[in-house]
């Protein structure tokens, strides 16, 4: 990936670090019903997994005014959600919700910012995969993405941007995204915020094309 420079972002004084790796993407959940095969990787079952959906539903649920919502507006709804929902959606699954942590953070589709949010925690791919379709289906999501970021052993390519703490808004957010998207097209697809990192993934399928 070409270097971005940060005053690009809106944040000409910052110092961004930009990280290459590797990660297991565990899965991609396109029906929201459906349960995919879990990896057949059990070394992961107790390490971290990340798992990224949104509020405001993107199928089967019409929001007229949804369209005319501010970030703010969508933050707030989100944070509601992730302290009066979500928890019973994780309770439901077995799952003790306290050994869960749920943020709303930035997240980005098609040069587009919305409010996200990121439940992590140690979840095992079969359970991962329980809760992410069971998140998909309460909140009418289109796909939800499990994911693994600290795996070093996985295809999925990925850029971690780091931010200095505390500065990583939607604002700086979304600004760095249009400015990724005008150095390498691609870009543009997405990305994801926890803390003060913002994510892109270089998903593919199975025939390891985007």
């Amino acid at each position: 990936m070409p270097r971005i420079s940060a005053a690009a972002a809106g944040n000409p004084k910052a110092v961004v670090g930009i990280t290459y790796q590797h990660f297991n993407l565990c899965c991609q959940i396109k029906e929201a019903a459906s349960i995919p095969s879990a990896s057949q990787n059990t070394a992961l079952a107790e390490r971290k997994v990340l798992v990224s959906y949104r509020a405001t539903p993107s199928v089967g649920f019409h929001l007229p005014r949804l369209g005319q919502a501010s970030y703010i507006d969508r933050a707030t709804f989100s944070a509601e959600v992730s302290k009066d929902i979500v928890p019973k959606i994780i309770t439901a699954n077995g799952i003790d919700a306290a050994t869960l942590r749920t943020e709303v953070t930035p997240g980005g589709y098609l040069l587009k910012t919305n409010a996200s949010l990121q439940t992590e925690g140690d979840l095992d791919d079969a359970a991962a995969d329980r809760l992410a379709s069971s998140l998909g289906y309460v909140l009418r999501q289109y796909r939800v993405l499990t994911s693994r970021l600290d795996d070093t052993t996985g295809k999925t390519r990925l850029v971690i941007v780091r931010f200095p703490q505390g500065s990583l808004s939607a604002t700086v957010a979304q600004r760095f995204f249009e400015a990724a998207d005008a150095t390498k097209n691609g870009l543009g697809g997405g990305y994801s915020v926890v803390g003060d990192e913002q994510i892109f993934l270089n998903a593919t399928n199975s025939e390891g094309k985007p």
